[in-house]
């Protein structure tokens, strides 16, 4: 249980990291 959670953990914090990533190319295409 302890490696699906550190799993699931690591996979959210990917996905905002791109959210943030995304976020900022689109600031800089506008």
């Amino acid at each position: 249980e302890q490696f699906v959670n550190l799993h699931l953990e690591l996979g959210i914090e990917a996905m905002t990291d791109i959210g943030h990533k995304g976020e900022e190319i689109k600031h800089f295409t506008y």
